[in-house]
């Protein structure tokens, strides 16, 4: 299942589906561009595995998370197909880092409540004390997994 423990309305960690949980909580689903995100998982995982050895792993983790994310939006298509009566929120990557605020915002309303003062003035706090790109930028190169941007914005499923 792609979704294991949210918090509830009270602020309690549970299991997805445990009594009446999805009557507490709407899940919501991170949209991002899927070439760029297999690219950034790619990168990850690569980055990941290479603290344990020095074996090159880069065409299996090109051809398994590329399938792996293939998969993960089959499940997620399938789930909603299934349970219409679930509400998914649907969050867009690209507004998250453009203004992380207002889709916050936009997120607490979705959900049919309001962010609160409090809240607002520490996420603005946290975002002005940590600005996007005060570490610098990561870059990705599809080419140094074998993958063609083309070819993966094509396959089958990934939207």
């Amino acid at each position: 299942m792609f979704f294991t423990i949210f918090l509830s309305s009270a602020g309690r960690r549970r299991p997805l589906l445990e009594g009446s949980l999805w009557d507490e909580i709407a899940p919501v689903l991170l949209h991002r561009d899927p070439v760029v995100l297999c690219a950034s998982v790619c990168s990850l995982i690569t980055t990941l595995s290479g603290t344990f050895t020095d074996a090159d792993h880069t065409a299996y983790v090109a051809d398994h998370w590329t399938a792996m994310l293939e998969e993960s939006v089959k499940w997620i298509d399938a789930f909603r197909s299934a349970n219409p009566q679930y509400q998914i929120v649907d969050v867009q990557y690209a507004d998250l880092v453009r203004d992380p605020l207002r889709t916050v915002e936009d997120l607490y309303g979705a959900c049919g409540t309001e962010l609160d003062g409090s809240a607002r003035d520490a996420i603005a706090a946290y975002l002005n004390a940590h600005p996007r790109g005060k570490f610098g930028v990561h870059g990705y190169d599809l080419a140094e997994f074998g993958l063609d941007a083309g070819e993966l914005a094509a396959l089958r499923g990934i939207h």
